[in-house]
């Protein structure tokens, strides 16, 4: 009996020796991947209110009322775990934002932005901001919000 224990513990070592400990993402090996499980980075989930165009994102936070700048010409960008431009962000695209520091310095700029994940949440089979609508871009409540404000102000400038 202890001849069989003895040897199914070598045939263990030797399988689990085999294993590859690369780090595997969505659609295959990510190289230079950083590890997000590291507690030195912290993240949160925006949805783009403007910005694309010129890189300088404004992001409305999920969790909370906050609005924040940032600059993505400098970031990383991945979309479903191939590596992406900024180009292919658009308005009203929810994503989550990877920092080395802290988020909530002031004045609602993060600490060094390190990453941004694209995805498409869904609840009950239903995605939330990323349907796409007769024309091809996504359906932006933020972005219709903000159309309808500028255009009031164009009408009174004094509110």
């Amino acid at each position: 009996m202890k001849k069989f224990l003895i040897l199914y513990m070598i045939l263990c070592v030797v399988i689990l020796s085999g294993c590859d400990g690369a780090k595997i993402g969505v659609n295959g090996p990510v190289e230079n991947q950083v590890s997000y499980l590291d507690e030195k980075y912290e993240h949160k989930t925006f949805k783009i209110i403007d910005g694309v165009e010129s890189g300088n994102l404004i992001l409305a936070g999920a969790e909370n009322s906050f609005i924040y700048a940032l600059d993505a010409n400098r970031v990383d960008i991945l979309i479903d775990g191939k590596k992406a431009e900024l180009k292919d962000l658009e308005d009203g695209m929810p994503i989550d934002v990877y920092c080395e520091g802290n988020f909530d310095n002031v004045p609602q700029k993060q600490g060094v932005p390190i990453d941004i994940i694209c995805f498409c949440k869904f609840i009950n089979g239903h995605s939330i901001g990323t349907q796409r609508n007769p024309g091809g871009s996504l359906y932006d409540l933020s972005g219709l919000y903000l159309k309808v404000l500028e255009d009031l102000w164009e009408i009174d400038a004094g509110l």
